[in-house]
């Protein structure tokens, strides 16, 4: 199972406002394609890590009656918020705070839906300005580790959590534990992106990791290839 981006650009994309470090990177594009055909009528929707808010809106427009954005940085969140209160005012709500902080009981079970393409670059310390939104710790599982178990809280029986998983970390570990979890989990499709130029700083970091299985790219031709997963968890 494969898939490839769309030629045709999503026209979402035209409205919403980005900055030069918060854009809509081709994994949000890859996700924005595979969510295009599902409706969230009438759902409560968490758009987790939401940078500029690109997720939640599409819900939103796609029949979500409440959006709920988490986002650390307060860049991120001040444009998922420009971009909330221009194209979908009444589905908004906002909250501030580190995603493994406690956050209120009332969260508890009660949303429908929950969407993240999750910070997952495995490094080894402060990269680059532009990889502030991208980095997932040493072994790139930070945030993903917190993602799951905020939907393990937040999601009603029978919720689903859509995300992104790179082959970057250690993929398999994560479907196992998510397997364990969760009722069901299917990978519903799969693409590949070659690495981008900054990428190759962390390539002798990434080689060792995948010296020790955990992570996974390989080599075409002159080029490194990452795969990437889409994946839906359901709750019990």
């Amino acid at each position: 199972m494969s898939v490839t981006l769309q030629e045709t650009e999503h026209p979402l994309l035209a409205d919403i406002e980005t900055t030069d470090q918060i854009g809509i990177t081709r994994y949000s594009r890859f996700l924005m394609d595979q969510l295009e055909p599902r409706p969230f009528a009438g759902e409560r929707v968490i758009d987790f890590g939401s940078g500029s808010g690109v997720m939640g809106v599409q819900a939103a427009r796609q029949g979500a009656k409440d959006i709920t954005f988490l986002e650390t940085n307060p860049d991120g969140l001040a444009l998922t918020a420009r971009n909330a209160r221009k194209l979908i005012p009444h589905h908004t709500t906002w909250v501030m705070g580190s995603a493994i902080d406690p956050l209120h009981p009332e969260i508890d079970g009660q949303f429908d839906s929950m969407i993240s393409n999750p910070s997952s670059l495995p490094t080894l310390g402060a990269g680059k300005d532009e990889e502030a939104f991208y980095d997932g710790g040493q072994d790139g599982t930070a945030m993903i580790e917190a993602m799951i178990g905020l939907g393990r809280r937040a999601l009603k029986p029978g919720g689903e959590l859509h995300f992104l998983l790179t082959s970057l970390v250690d993929y398999q570990t994560i479907l196992r534990r998510l397997g364990g979890e969760f009722r069901a989990i299917q990978v519903r499709a799969v693409t590949q992106f070659e690495f981008r130029p900054h990428y190759f700083e962390h390539l002798p970091h990434w080689r060792n990791l995948r010296d020790e299985k955990r992570t996974f790219f390989f080599s075409d031709g002159d080029k490194n290839v990452e795969l990437v997963f889409y994946v839906v968890a359901t709750q019990p």
